[in-house]
């Protein structure tokens, strides 16, 4: 009770007229606490009692007295320069569909954003989280950007910068290698770092869960492949890259021998397949594209009457589970959706 008092006290002696009101409050504190025990402003003890609270009052000094324009002010330090936010975005445009994604994970909607396939909604996340947010297009239309009035752009480019940030300030991401980082830069960016860790710990909870499940069921010498059948030509994904690194990475499955000596994608012959003869494929085929890529299809339907398809273990098993061509990006809900995919194909659930 004491306590409380005496802190109302000091915030009514904040401020330059108020020093000695202030000084004989602080004295007042220090007799009040006995031992190192303080009273936090939640309610909740901590320790260091006297000097935490004189630390606490100096920081609310410091923020008092700072000029109004100022109390949000941040610099930016990206792949595109220096971006100065003068307060916090409320509407930040997104040029790329997959930022949604990233957006999302971190708690924020985005209000406009590049589309895939013609839409906002993204078919590999749940519900229509997007649905009211303004299109810009899967190329995206500087006129319709423009017109949305974002006070924030967030690119993967440099292509436009100059362009962009003649509209809004602009910040560009850089980690597209790697998603969990990214996701943690634009966190960084937006102020977001603790929501950031909190969807990858949840993520690493879900993938622990389902390695677990794999390891109880699934057979501990089978090898898996990832590959995408274009209409030209077969391409193998390395150890490290999109869907690979969520086979072999987060739920530990073993790869095909010989798979490790890729560096990332690799195109490969119809006569190199058996190199590779994994006992599950999970495969993409084609491009995104409305209908799917038929001429993709068409490659695909051609391997499949050969003597060197139909010999491939996974084949004679029936294991070759055909993924969607988005499952190729890395970027937040892509991978917790892999997850699900793999899930289903692995384990039937």
């Amino acid at each position: 009770m004491k306590v409380n008092l005496i802190m109302s006290f000091i915030r009514f002696g904040r401020g330059r007229r108020g020093l000695p009101l202030l000084a004989l409050a602080l004295l007042l504190l220090s007799a009040a606490c006995s031992g190192n025990v303080r009273e936090t402003p939640g309610g909740q003890t901590g320790a260091n009692g006297t000097a935490d609270a004189t630390a606490n009052e100096t920081a609310n000094q410091e923020t008092d007295t700072k000029p109004a324009g100022e109390a949000n002010r941040r610099v930016i330090e990206h792949a595109g320069g220096q971006t100065v936010l003068e307060d916090e975005p409320k509407k930040i445009a997104v040029l790329d569909y997959r930022l949604a994604d990233t957006l999302l994970a971190l708690g924020i909607i985005p209000h406009a954003m590049g589309t895939y396939l013609g839409e906002t909604d993204l078919p590999y996340i749940d519900g229509s989280p997007l649905a009211k947010v303004v299109p810009l297009g899967d190329s995206v239309n500087m006129e319709s950007l423009i017109d949305s009035e974002p006070d924030l752009i967030i690119a993967r480019s440099t292509d436009t910068l100059e362009n962009l940030q003649k509209i809004a300030p602009t910040i560009v991401v850089d980690k597209a290698d790697n998603w969990r980082e990214g996701l943690r830069e634009v966190g960084r960016y937006l102020d977001r770092e603790a929501e950031a860790e909190a969807w990858l710990a949840e993520f690493d909870r879900e993938a622990a869960e389902l390695r677990e499940e794999l390891g109880k069921r699934a057979e501990p010498d089978a090898t898996f492949l990832y590959l995408r059948v274009m209409p030209k030509e077969v391409r193998v994904h390395g150890v490290d890259q999109a869907l690979s690194q969520t086979l072999f990475g987060e739920l530990g499955l073993k790869p095909v021998p010989g798979l490790e000596n890729v560096k990332r994608i690799e195109v490969i012959s119809l006569e190199a397949l058996p190199d590779f003869d994994a006992d599950y494929i999970f495969m993409e085929v084609g491009t995104p594209g409305a209908g799917g890529d038929q001429d993709a299809k068409d490659n695909l339907k051609g391997l499949q009457e050969t003597m060197v398809w139909k010999g491939l273990n996974a084949v004679r098993h029936d294991r070759v589970y055909e993924v969607p061509q988005w499952i190729i990006s890395d970027f937040p809900h892509i991978k917790l959706k892999s997850l699900e995919i793999i899930r289903e194909a692995l384990l039937g659930k």
